[in-house]
């Protein structure tokens, strides 16, 4: 099979390396190939990548003002927030569907794919490395520029679906609430 996939262009060592990979117990791992190739390992799951595509990371950028609907078809989700009274807040679908932000304080908010040094504001932690929390969360490499994440005032407010920042948060003193969700 991998002879098939490479078009007989691996060397035996090559074909070794990447079977002791696959067998191996650890659970993660990555092996660097001739013809700009890489095999990646997470858990169960074993990925044939093209390393130059990945140099190229495209940054996909949405910017959505309160009370405004769109579909995000580099996500492939629908992102919409509306102002809602503050009785109303369910937080039994925050953070997987939708979080509830203090609206004072932005017109616009903005989804797009992860930069290099983002951070994010979790509770009781404080300021995290974006790239430690999906380490920490166990999220493969090559899945984390598919993630959404929503920024208000250049911070990230929201790892969609995973975690939500402490920034903007609603407080007994906020006057608008808005919420942002993912429809499904």
């Amino acid at each position: 099979i991998l002879h098939y996939i490479f078009k007989g262009r691996l060397r035996f060592v090559n074909i070794e390396d990447i079977l002791n990979l696959i067998e191996k117990k650890e659970g993660k791992g990555k092996i660097l190939l001739p013809l700009g190739m890489e095999i990646l390992r997470s858990g169960d799951t074993v990925l044939i990548k093209d390393r130059e595509k990945e140099e190229r990371r495209e940054e996909i950028s949405y910017t959505l003002k309160k009370g405004e609907s769109m579909y995000l078809d580099y996500f492939d989700i629908l992102v919409y927030s509306k102002r809602i009274k503050k009785g109303l807040i369910d937080f039994s679908l925050s953070p997987f569907q939708k979080i509830y932000v203090d609206g004072k304080y932005f017109k616009y908010f903005i989804v797009r794919t992860r930069k290099k040094g983002d951070r994010i504001r979790i509770d009781r932690v404080g300021e995290k490395k974006l790239k430690d929390f999906f380490i920490d969360e166990k999220i493969p490499r090559w899945e984390r520029d598919r993630i959404p994440l929503f920024e208000i005032n250049g911070k990230i407010v929201w790892v969609y679906p995973y975690k939500r920042s402490s920034d903007f948060k609603i407080k007994d003193s906020t006057e608008e609430v808005i919420e942002i969700g993912v429809a499904s």
